[in-house]
């Protein structure tokens, strides 16, 4: 079962007194910024928001800790969630452009405490699956579990941009 995010804990742990987060997103101290080429300047402060508010939602599995659904799931995996990152940000780079534009997705965990990122456009749903050392999809545009999905493996920027092309029906 998938949950989506709560970047808060359960109204049970949180503290009595008044605390404040920050994040900051960033590689090497230096802010997430992919090549754009000019013609989508207008488009990238949105897109880069997206993907860093897609950064934060990953970031923030790790206040899951074990059974943090009540089923006795795993704890998210610290190496999944950095692997999540890496993968995300590869994503965007690689598969979005100026007809395809980047869409944040839902991000939740698995009960085996790897990253689940999820996208939908009308009856086509992606769905990838990241552990520490792999990242996997699995498209479905029906219920038929024969006839209507379709799993693999994720290694290559080119995989990557056919799953966002096939996503928006290209």
């Amino acid at each position: 079962m998938i949950f989506p995010i709560c970047p808060l804990p359960p109204a049970s742990d949180q503290p009595t007194t008044p605390t404040s987060v920050s994040y900051t997103i960033h590689g090497d101290d230096e802010p997430y910024q992919p090549d754009v080429p000019r013609v989508i300047q207008r488009n990238f402060q949105s897109a880069r928001s997206e993907v860093n508010d897609t950064l934060i939602d990953i970031d923030c599995l790790r206040s899951r800790g074990e059974n943090w659904d009540g089923y006795g799931e795993a704890a998210p995996n610290g190496a999944s969630i950095e692997h999540a990152k890496k993968w995300i940000r590869q994503m965007h780079q690689h598969a979005s452009g100026p007809l395809l534009p980047w869409a944040k997705p839902l991000v939740g965990a698995d009960g085996s405490g790897n990253i689940v990122l999820e996208w939908w456009k009308d009856e086509r749903k992606l769905t990838i699956f990241v552990t520490p050392r792999a990242v996997e999809y699995l498209k479905s545009w029906g219920t038929r579990i024969f006839s209507e999905m379709e799993d693999g493996d994720i290694g290559s920027a080119s995989e990557c941009r056919a799953l966002w092309n096939w996503l928006h029906g290209r």
